[in-house]
């Protein structure tokens, strides 16, 4: 694929972000944490999800656009938790995982 350029919130292969929503599980450390800030940084909304709050309160400090919410993914109502969280704090849109895969691979 060629790369079109990174415009103000595209990616490297020129895929807009800026002005989406995605939610990343896990986004307190590794690679969930860096694609936290990357998708912060191009102009997304990023709700991020962990268990541990002290450290999802520092990965939002980092950037005015990532929000942290207290979830566990192995929990049934933690899912709707994040669901509420999303469609009502967050904009009207949902990324399906593997469109998140995807611009991952864009991305990084």
């Amino acid at each position: 694929m060629e790369k079109t350029g990174q415009g103000p919130g595209k990616t490297e292969k020129g895929v807009t972000v800026k002005d989406q929503t995605i939610i990343i599980t896990g986004g307190s450390n590794g690679i969930g944490k860096a694609a936290a800030l990357k998708f912060a940084e191009k102009g997304t909304q990023v709700l991020i999800t962990g268990r541990r709050a002290s450290s999802l309160e520092a990965v939002a400090a980092r950037h005015e656009n990532i929000i942290p919410l207290v979830a566990d993914s192995g929990d049934p109502a933690s899912a709707e938790l994040i669901i509420e969280k999303d469609m009502s704090d967050l904009n009207d849109c949902f990324e399906p995982p593997f469109a998140l895969a995807r611009r991952l691979y864009e991305i990084l």
